[in-house]
């Protein structure tokens, strides 16, 4: 492996000692990519990332094929690159058996956690057994700081792929309220509807707001209905 330059131990050694906290998105492509490649080969691979998707975050939603067409791509970077959003998304389905979502005010706590740190819109849901434990969670859109949009067969799909037949749905709100808009309340009727011609049940759907938490559903304390009997 060819020799590490003074910048990239820097930043090595900076996010050993503080995290990410001051990393700009380029700081942190070249702290990854440094793992890989080094010197003028690094910084080529990163400024041709840079042309091609102008916004960081499109580098990690391109596909393997999609960025071996970046000019000094090779194999394993390419591969690097399409599976760091994927891992990340099975690491954050994982959750706690322990947190049964009994109520609105439970569900507050249990998306307010998946939302930290994320400054755009995010259709998320999780699937809930009978029992209203939370067995996957997993993010089905993402958006801008203005809104996301929602492709419900997709959506259905991803739902049938982990045998869900009950879930709650949550986006954020980020630097907004938490009151749900007209175009909120039309979806999440279109979305349970959907839903309810393929046999899943639509319990909630919440709003994560920078002022606090709203349930499409019911009161805050009110509890989630016990599953309808076949």
């Amino acid at each position: 492996m060819a020799k590490k330059t003074p910048r990239e131990e820097y930043l090595r050694k900076r996010f050993a000692k503080v995290g990410a906290n001051g990393f700009m998105p380029r700081d942190g492509l070249e702290l990854i990519l440094g793992y890989c490649l080094s010197g003028p080969a690094l910084f080529n691979l990163i400024n041709a990332l840079f042309d091609r998707y102008q916004d960081p975050s499109n580098i990690f939603e391109a596909s393997y094929e999609e960025l071996m067409r970046v000019r000094g791509m090779t194999s394993n970077i390419a591969v690097l690159l399409s599976i760091i959003r994927p891992i990340s998304e099975i690491m954050n389905s994982m959750v706690s058996s322990d947190d049964k979502i009994a109520t609105p005010r439970v569900a507050f706590d249990f998306f307010r956690r998946m939302y930290s740190g994320v400054k755009v819109e995010q259709f998320k849901i999780v699937c809930i057994d009978k029992k209203l434990m939370p067995y996957s969670c997993f993010t089905a859109a993402r958006g801008t700081t203005f809104g996301v949009d929602i492709n419900t067969d997709r959506i259905i799909d991803m739902l049938r792929q982990r045998n869900c037949t009950r879930c709650i749905a949550a986006h954020n709100h980020p630097g907004g309220s938490c009151m749900p808009t007209k175009l909120d309340a039309e979806s999440t009727r279109c979305l349970a509807e959907a839903f309810a011609r393929r046999g899943i049940e639509l319990l909630d759907h919440i709003i994560i707001g920078t002022d606090g938490e709203f349930s499409m559903a019911r009161q805050p304390d009110e509890p989630y209905p016990k599953p309808r009997k076949t």
